[in-house]
């Protein structure tokens, strides 16, 4: 197999077509009526930042139905890096990962130099997986800044709107940062409102526990009239990353609460992985009830625990 990171690209939409603001010119309708636009602008504005640390989507699925080949060419979105990353076990000739997102460019980049340049398994293990030590940031300091370009040594050096340093956030937790990370946050914060701990779930020891525990335990909860309410505001997903063109196919079904409800808790919940036996989007034999990362289901995590020490 070829070193898999020396076949991984990313770059960010510099062609000179897009507009400066190239996220609001990409989500912006301008043809919508007022409130729209103005709901548009404010995705756009949160869109800026880190949204996704890590990201739910099974790439197994998606390598199963591209069938990728060794002399295949790859582009596909960047986001959380995950599975730009996991399409590299397929052996393709090349990955090529593009994002209007900066952050997750940067993010990207800083993947693949902890791929390349980490001296070992449990150092990428550590610095992605459990994503909390301060040796993490010793270590991009030493073995990790020297290889990345500008653009990615300044966002991480860089401070964000309470003013840390992003790259602390592998010192402290780096999947409860980014829009997804706080609206997870926020989702334990509601859940022990209503005296349900989440963290039940990952006491499960069986897929169909963890079912059950959901269903008895999460599930009543979208049918309080607070969180329905709350779950119809536009604003209120854009921590799932949903902007609002694609919130409003999704409160066409009357189920959309607990639609949201799975896919934060669980991950997904795609008819294709409940047929493999697996659990909201994630392969049954991937899920490590006891070994997670920060957020419930991390899939840098499953990469690193299946793969050794390659990505």
């Amino acid at each position: 197999m070829h070193q898999p990171a020396q076949h991984f690209q990313t770059a960010i939409r510099t062609d000179g077509i897009a507009p400066p603001d190239h996220i609001s010119g990409a989500v912006v309708r301008h043809d919508a009526e007022t409130k729209e636009r103005l709901l548009d602008k404010a995705f756009a504005f949160a869109f800026k930042g880190l949204v996704y640390a890590q990201i739910w989507e099974d790439p197994v699925i998606d390598m199963a139905a591209l069938e990728i080949q060794p002399d295949n060419r790859i582009v596909t979105i960047a986001s959380g890096g995950c599975n730009a990353l996991s399409y590299l076990v397929a052996d393709p000739a090349q990955v090529t990962a593009v994002d209007l997102n900066t952050a997750h460019v940067a993010l990207n980049r800083l993947k693949i130099a902890a791929v390349r340049h980490l001296p070992d398994h449990t150092h990428l293990r550590r610095f992605f997986v459990e994503a909390d030590s301060k040796a993490n940031v010793a270590g991009y300091k030493a073995l990790l800044r020297p290889h990345l370009d500008e653009a990615s040594r300044r966002y991480w050096e860089g401070r964000d709107l309470v003013g840390r340093r992003r790259i602390g956030g592998f010192a402290s937790g780096i999947y409860k940062r980014g829009l997804l990370g706080n609206f997870i946050g926020v989702a334990h914060l509601i859940a022990r409102l209503y005296r349900v701990d989440l963290r039940e779930i990952l006491a499960a020891t069986s897929l169909e526990e963890q079912r059950r525990v959901f269903e008895e335990r999460v599930a009543p909860i979208f049918d309080r009239k607070f969180i329905r309410w709350l779950t119809s505001q536009h604003p209120s997903l854009f921590g799932l990353g949903l902007p609002p063109a694609q919130y409003e196919p999704l409160a066409q079904d009357d189920r959309h609460p607990l639609v949201a409800g799975q896919r934060l808790v669980l991950g997904g919940g795609d008819a294709e992985a409940e047929q493999r036996g697996g659990l909201g989007g994630q392969p049954a034999d991937a899920l490590a009830l006891g070994d997670r990362g920060a957020a419930f289901l991390a899939p840098p995590a499953r990469l690193l625990q299946r793969g050794g020490g390659e990505a």
